[in-house]
């Protein structure tokens, strides 16, 4: 009876210590696949910001272009966002 009882006590340890590893191995694989995928969606993102931002300054290039061949614009004048609005406006 006693030597049933070692072996029970013992299947039931190796037992939970095989569910531990395999919980802690689950759990480290998905938080690294959690990160990969945190990683991923951050370029994206990124990646977007970027090419809004490039698309802004070609719009905004245009504009300043527009202003300076405007009769009258001065290229050694910095131009500012009052001029802007003055030429927008008239």
């Amino acid at each position: 009876m006693t030597g049933r009882l070692v072996w029970l006590a013992a299947g039931v340890g190796i037992g939970v210590a095989v569910a531990r590893q395999i919980e802690r191995s689950d759990t480290a694989s998905s938080v690294e696949a959690a990160a990969v995928g945190i990683a991923r969606q951050a370029r994206r993102v990124v990646g977007a910001v970027v090419a809004d931002g490039r698309a802004e300054m070609r719009q905004r290039e245009a504009r300043l272009r527009t202003v300076l061949a405007a009769p009258g614009a001065s290229a050694a004048a910095p131009l500012t966002l009052r001029d802007q609005h003055r030429t927008q406006e008239g």
